[in-house]
């Protein structure tokens, strides 16, 4: 008897040890986009060891995480003719793009939200990754999101190689997509970094990809908490935006964290969400 007593203290002093943990589990309100703030002033260098301020990808940049960081313009790339930036749209339509994946753990989080949510979204994967995990990709596609093809390596400062090297970082890419999927179109292609040249372009027409950029980007690789993410998306959404996050090369733990809220914050000013149109 005196031994089941025992148990019994014990399992309620775990029982209020857990009750303690859970209400100090951080939470917060998604910002309110009908009152939507005013950009912040842009600021920032031109430099960045994973691939240039604005550039929209980073192997697993970390840093403060301030949502008031941004940047003092686009990747260079992105205003190369032929890149789709935004949609040709005065309606409240978004497109949420996923870069640097599949990831087996990040990318399932992701498409388990989008699921929850309804939302249909375009990603953007490279040939290293497609080959690692195939399932996650037929997984992408099951779900009916878009596929973009990101190259074989991740390869950054792409516009700088010569044609042949471009050449091999598109058609593998491709290749390794096709082989995984190869009912599945496959209508962009995304230079890492957003590093995009009339060269790059041209290739990546001739494999039949329209170039995909972005006109709202979080920097969410460098963010440290979910609601940064939110605000920073919140602080730029305009009708016909592209976003890009991203769902590997790194932990994305924050942005799987952020997927829901910031859904759910788009929605109330009466976003819906769609996959970028071809041009």
């Amino acid at each position: 008897m005196a031994n089941s007593a025992g148990l019994v203290i014990v399992g309620l002093a775990i029982g209020i040890v857990l009750a303690a943990q859970a209400d100090e589990l951080p939470t917060f309100d998604p910002p309110d986009l009908t009152q939507r703030a005013t950009a912040p002033t842009a600021s920032g260098s031109d430099e960045n060891p994973a691939g240039g301020a604005g550039s929209g990808e980073s192997p697993d940049g970390q840093s403060s995480g301030a949502v008031d960081s941004v940047d003092a313009g686009p990747p260079h790339g992105l205003t190369t003719p032929g890149v789709i930036n935004t949609m040709d749209s005065d309606e409240r339509l978004v497109a949420l793009t996923f870069s640097s994946g599949p990831d087996p753990e990040y990318t399932s989080q992701v498409l388990a939200a989008l699921e929850r949510q309804s939302v249909t979204a375009t990603f953007c994967l490279t040939g290293e990754e497609v080959r690692e995990h195939p399932i996650v990709v037929q997984n992408i596609v099951a779900d009916g999101h878009t596929l973009c093809n990101q190259g074989e390596t991740l390869a950054f400062e792409l516009a700088d190689r010569d044609d042949d090297a471009i050449e091999a970082e598109i058609s593998d890419g491709l290749s390794a997509i096709e082989d995984t999927a190869p009912d599945a179109a496959v209508p962009f292609f995304r230079a890492p970094g957003g590093d995009f040249s009339a060269e790059v372009n041209q290739i990546a027409g001739d494999h039949g990809h329209q170039p995909l950029g972005w006109d709202v980007d979080p920097r969410d690789w460098e963010r440290t908490e979910p609601e940064q993410v939110v605000r920073a998306v919140v602080d730029s959404v305009e009708p016909g935006s592209i976003v890009v996050l991203h769902d590997g090369d790194g932990d994305r733990s924050v942005n799987v964290a952020a997927l829901d809220p910031l859904i759910e914050a788009l929605r109330d000013a009466g976003y819906e969400f769609t996959v970028p149109d071809l041009r």
